[in-house]
């Protein structure tokens, strides 16, 4: 049971570790592409850079996002188990971060229609570096959005479990305390 407590906690651990690096990731290839190339007006540059203010828009000002990389950091579900009741606070985060819906977020795509033609005219134009950084943003974001799946998945499969670790824990409890009576009876019989 230990062994699986640990694997469950590390596995969310990684995915919460893997989210925050896409989400940080995600962040500097938007702020870079947007400095390096939307600064100065470009007609064949504004679908990208509308794109790239949409999708760090899309990630910044939606609470629920950074809202749940918190939560789950903070309040693992198997961290901080609580086998009779107690923790106001860590089932309030657990509620939010249960709520979190990641469809909001996958209605989102970094790559569309306009974007593709726009990645078209600059490769003709010989502007092939500005297309390929908007890949890496586009890449990035995609990447972001794939470890925020992960992570919702894999914290809803720790919660979905945490009931039955904590009818192992009562058991190995409940044996713990019975053990000595056994051992004792044992002894008195062999004797």
């Amino acid at each position: 049971m230990a062994g699986l407590y640990r694997a469950d906690t590390a596995r969310i651990e990684r995915q919460i570790d893997l989210a925050y690096a896409a989400s940080r990731a995600f962040d500097r290839d938007a702020a870079r592409f947007r400095l390096a190339w939307c600064e100065v007006p470009d007609a064949l540059l504004v679908p990208l850079c509308d794109k790239a203010d949409y999708l760090s828009a899309s990630t910044a000002l939606n609470r629920d996002l950074p809202l749940f990389l918190d939560i789950t950091h903070m309040a693992a579900p198997l961290q901080r188990l609580t086998l009779f009741g107690g923790g106001e606070e860590m089932a309030g985060m657990a509620a939010e971060a249960d709520a979190f819906d990641t469809q909001e977020i996958l209605a989102f795509t970094a790559r569309d229609e306009a974007t593709g033609a726009a990645i078209a005219a600059l490769r003709t134009n010989g502007r092939a570096p500005v297309a390929a950084e908007f890949q890496v943003l586009a890449m990035s974001y995609e990447e972001l959005i794939a470890d925020v799946v992960a992570l919702k998945e894999e914290w809803d499969y720790l919660r979905s479990r945490s009931i039955f670790l904590k009818i192992q824990v009562l058991a190995l409890a409940m044996i713990a305390f019975a053990a000595p009576f056994r051992v004792g009876k044992s002894l008195s019989e062999i004797v």
